[in-house]
């Protein structure tokens, strides 16, 4: 096959064959317009295929993705959507995220700062402390009157009690007081769990006797022993409260004397009117027991 020159470059000459396709030929000092028979060709390597870079295409939709969502998760929860400020004494003021989530808590005045300053880690082990104490004032008094309770049980108390309530005197509604007044008494040294144990076997048929029935006479007990905790000399509740509030126990005494006199009231109440505590228990169709002897 014969092939005309018709460019010619220090490396490589362009040549025209038979067939009119311009091919790219080694210049073996070729001059243009010459015909030759036999060129060596030139052939481009292959073209390489761009194929997509799959690995990098996910490594970067996963980034993203990782991006919008933490931005999406920052916006609304970390960001500072609202302000809310107490101006009462303590001054203190939050930051609010749109998720409610709190983001900022300043105290703007001393007594402020002297309230937030138990919500730190120095004021957890400072509360942790007061709570100590507290439950230590607590789990005393009831081992001690655990122990009490055992040493009345042992000396037969409460059999004797009972055998003084029936001896002195048959009318049903000193009776009743009288029940009251030991339940009373009992729930000022006692804690409520060993009453419950110890006087509900004793005082109950004595009880049932008069026409107290025994949900009615349950609730007198539950009452008394409420009242038991309030009061001295081991009340466990009132000197809880003394503890939190941090005042000494005659205050306390003092500030609570009107609400013995409203307690004690309507444990009469309860005592004397049976519907106080039946109504309900009438209206599921409870049919009372008894009847009381002081409406016989």
């Amino acid at each position: 096959m014969k092939y005309l020159v018709m460019e010619t470059h220090p490396a490589y000459a362009v040549v025209l064959d038979e067939r009119g396709r311009f091919l790219k030929a080694a210049n073996l000092h070729y001059q243009v317009g010459e015909t030759v028979e036999d060129v060596v060709e030139l052939r481009l390597p292959p073209a390489r295929r761009l194929r997509p870079a799959w690995g990098v295409v996910g490594a970067l939709a996963a980034a993203a993705c990782l991006c919008l969502g933490f931005f999406g998760y920052w916006q609304p929860n970390f960001v500072p959507y609202g302000t809310l400020r107490i101006q009462i004494n303590p001054d203190v003021e939050l930051s609010v995220s749109k998720t409610d989530r709190v983001l900022d808590l300043r105290g703007l005045n001393a007594d402020g700062e002297a309230l937030l300053e138990g919500l730190d880690l120095k004021g957890v082990w400072k509360e942790l402390d007061s709570a100590v104490h507290t439950l230590s004032i607590v789990l005393i008094l009831i081992a001690t009157s655990n122990v009490f309770g055992y040493c009345m049980t042992a000396l037969h108390v409460p059999d004797l009690a009972a055998n003084a309530i029936t001896s002195v005197t048959d009318n049903p509604i000193l009776l009743a007081l009288l029940i009251n007044l030991i339940l009373l008494f009992l729930g000022c040294i006692m804690d409520m769990a060993p009453i419950i144990l110890i006087a509900t076997p004793i005082l109950l048929p004595i009880a049932t006797s008069i026409g107290i029935d025994p949900i009615q006479f349950g609730i007198i007990v539950m009452l008394n022993c409420g009242i038991g905790l309030l009061t001295p000399p081991v009340g466990s509740v009132l000197f809880i409260g003394a503890a939190v509030a941090k005042r000494p126990m005659g205050s306390i005494v003092k500030a609570t004397m009107p609400f013995y006199l409203c307690m004690v009231a309507a444990l009469l109440l309860i005592t004397f009117i049976p519907d106080i505590s039946l109504f309900i228990p009438k209206l599921f169709g409870y049919v009372p027991q008894v009847t009381p002897a002081w409406f016989g």
